[in-house]
């Protein structure tokens, strides 16, 4: 949707979803301009595609390391600290830079010094993490002579930024690269510094001759939200609604209000004196604006019983405190699409009623029940989830039943350019408060963690029938959005590509509904009523599979289809009744984005390349969106409003040339391995002064397909969907 494109295309087969026409249409005409305005009018990028590596423009290059401790507003407000240039005191530095700006002990200063730095960011969905974000760094700090100096350097570094230890405290690395010119000058490689902030999670000391050898491993901060500490359900939740927003952030049963109970019993318990608090959150606009610090900062001496809300903090977020609840809430009217979604439950698709409140029906004066106040409001559903369950699935099995999960399965927005259609991801935020009334019951300051719920774009190609073509793979289509091209050739002109190691998957299939979809607990308790097995959604968007007469090219695997998915996975970790053939295709298409496997599965080691670390979404900060759906405003991987795709055009010799000697270069595209290729991880290795990176990639479905598409005609190899 980053430009804008509208028109159907070959998803009303591809997917197995084919579109009809319904009256009103307005389910998907409604949902689908909300979701085409999230990526309307993004800044114009001054980068042009495909981007080389910038390093490889230096004779040579290298990398400095520095570590600092951030305060709590430095990590709440990164464009006025550490983005703007203020930094704290340093904890190391690379080449012993600022000696006297360090911590030490006993009058000295100490110098350690920082190598083997790993950092895997998960770009991708996975199994393990669902439709969220994470990144892991890991880094070897060796400490000459002594034992001890770094760790105390570190608790000093926390304890003057405000902490009373460093496992509370957030630590920032900063990667800057210095590059050689021809001429033998040396400069700062413009815009590609890397501000990581991270928290620790496990540090391992061997004491040797030469002095400490420190293993550590931490997380990157805003991570601090998929922690079980908070995001999991510690007893069985009900909540109530009629709408995403209601269900989630603002119903007086609402997800966040159940969920922030717990942390508020905790303050009348005097466990803590300032409650954490957790934020549902549905921005129009993700990326970060606001510069600024706390107004307001509580202490000990306060004994605050509230955490203090910071005016330009919950003005950044476009939230204020509901009258109602107490809870940070949007107006309805500044939500985005995700949240303005509606269930749509009614007479014919009913699921779980919510009990009311006996104080409710019970009238007191006349000593009766009234009947009338026993019946939920319309529309409103219950969605039960168990102890142990978490917020990242209850988000998402409210949304996969809403009607955005239905507009987006619609083949009309499908982008006929890019082959992208709209989902969702979660996106986590940590803000610390000022506050030091905790310290002495838990050694913590308060935080707030926010689950950003943003628009996501998704390749058509996620769930396709066999050898069915996807859109977007055209020149001027998704190949004209990918940043980098790489050319794995066994010649000297591969300069980029260091391994190529790829794996076939030769019993790959696509899963479909083992019942066809057709056989939820509601189309059969609609059919022995005599009622009609489709509901208004299903008028939108009918789900039979349909049939695609492509065939896989020659010398290419054929894909095959299997009717044997289940949805149980998703019920076994709560939701509603309500079951529709649409929400059973979304759970089935949520599916296939997490699972992170493909056909063809690669793993390509390649010259470190500053554009796979991504400033964005590390910490608070959010990049400005471009015209480029694969790159941030600072030149960086964009992996948060959608997949990140690669060419990888592999060629190979056939023999070697019997004149020259050498490989022959005319070779033929080996075709079957090249190609778009999504990348899930990036995994960043610095070691010795060598920086490079595994990127682990698969392989775009669809691409290899004999089939056509007509979108004048809306057929697929003479096939015709009934789309309109």
């Amino acid at each position: 949707m980053a430009d804008g494109a509208t028109t159907a295309s070959s998803g009303s087969q591809a997917n197995g979803v084919t579109a009809t026409s319904a009256s009103g249409g307005g389910l998907v005409n409604s949902i689908g301009s909300y979701f085409k305005s999230l990526f309307n009018n993004p800044t114009p990028s001054q980068f042009k595609l495909p981007m080389p590596n910038v390093l490889s423009g230096f004779a040579s290059y290298n990398y400095l390391f520095s570590m600092y401790c951030l305060d709590p507003d430095s990590f709440n407000y990164p464009l006025s600290s550490y983005l703007a240039g203020q930094f704290p005191p340093t904890i190391l530095s690379s080449a012993f830079r600022n000696p006297d700006n360090r911590f030490g002990f006993a009058g000295q200063q100490f110098d350690f010094f920082l190598d083997e730095v790993n950092i895997t960011s998960q770009y991708g969905f996975e199994k393990g993490t669902g439709n969220t974000n994470v990144t892991n760094i890991e880094f070897k700090v060796v400490e000459p002579y002594s034992l001890g100096a770094w760790m105390i350097a570190m608790q000093a570094a926390a304890y003057n930024a405000g902490y009373q230890n460093y496992n509370e405290a957030i630590f920032l690395l900063v990667i800057e690269f210095r590059g050689n010119t021809e001429d033998g000058v040396l400069a700062l490689v413009p815009n590609t510094t890397k501000y990581i902030p991270f928290k620790l999670n496990t540090i391992s000391v061997k004491a040797t001759a030469a002095g400490a050898v420190y293993n550590v491993v931490g997380l990157v901060a805003n991570a601090g939200a998929l922690d079980d500490s908070y995001k999991q359900l510690k007893s069985n939740a009900t909540i109530n609604g009629t709408t995403v927003q209601e269900i989630l952030q603002t119903g007086t049963e609402s997800l966040q209000n159940v969920v922030n109970a717990r942390f508020q019993q905790l303050q009348k318990d005097g466990a803590v004196t300032v409650a954490d608090e957790i934020l549902i959150l549905f921005p129009p606009n993700i990326s970060t604006s606001t510069t600024g610090t706390f107004l307001i900062q509580a202490n000990a001496a306060t004994q605050s019983t509230q955490s203090p809300d910071n005016a330009q903090l919950l003005k950044q977020l476009g939230v204020t405190r509901s009258s109602t609840t107490q809870l940070l809430v949007q107006d309805p009217s500044q939500c985005n699409a995700l949240g303005s979604a509606t269930l749509g439950f009614d007479v014919t698709r009913t699921g779980q009623r919510p009990h009311q409140d006996a104080n409710n029906v019970w009238d007191v004066s006349k000593k009766v029940w009234v009947r009338g106040k026993t019946n939920s409001k319309p529309g409103e559903v219950s969605f039960m989830f168990s102890q142990g369950s978490d917020i990242v699935n209850a988000i998402n099995q409210v949304l996969l039943k809403s009607s955005a999960a239905a507009a987006a399965l619609d083949p009309s927005l499908i982008n006929n350019t890019t082959g992208m259609r709209p989902w969702w991801r979660i996106d986590t935020q940590a803000y610390y408060v000022s506050s030091t009334a905790n310290m002495k019951q838990t050694g913590q300051v308060p935080k707030l963690m926010v689950y950003r719920v943003v628009p996501y774009q998704v390749h058509a190609s996620q769930l396709l029938l066999p050898n069915a073509p996807a859109p977007g793979f055209s020149n001027g289509g998704l190949k004209a959005q990918v940043a980098k091209i790489y050319d794995y050739l066994y010649t000297g002109l591969n300069t980029e590509v260091k391994n190529f190691d790829i794996t076939v998957e030769n019993t790959f299939y696509q899963s479909f509904m083992a019942d066809n979809y057709k056989r939820t607990a509601d189309n059969v308790t609609q059919a022995q009523q005599g009622m009609t097995a489709e509901t208004k959604q299903q008028q939108q968007i009918n789900l039979q599979p349909g049939l695609s007469s492509g065939s896989s090219a020659e010398g290419f695997p054929a894909y095959q289809a299997k009717y044997d998915a289940i949805t149980s996975s998703h019920d076994r970790r709560g939701g509603s009744r309500g079951e529709t053939e649409i929400s059973r295709a979304a759970k089935l298409f949520h599916d296939s984005m997490v699972k992170g496997m493909d056909m063809m599965n690669a793993s390509i080691t390649i010259n470190g390349d500053p554009y796979y670390i991504a400033n964005s979404g590390m910490g608070n900060y959010t990049a400005n969106q471009t015209d480029l759906i694969n790159v941030t405003s600072d030149g960086d991987i964009n992996y948060q409003n959608g997949e990140v795709d690669i060419i990888v055009n592999f060629r190979t010799p056939s023999d070697i040339n019997q004149v020259t000697g050498m490989y022959d270069r005319k070779s033929a595209l080996c075709e079957q391995f090249s190609g778009f290729y999504k990348i899930t991880t990036i995994e960043s290795k610095f070691r010795g002064g060598v920086f490079e990176q595994t990127l682990t990639v698969n392989r775009r479905q669809g691409q290899d397909s004999t089939a056509t598409f007509d979108p004048k005609t809306d057929t697929v190899n003479n096939v015709t969907s009934t789309s309109k």
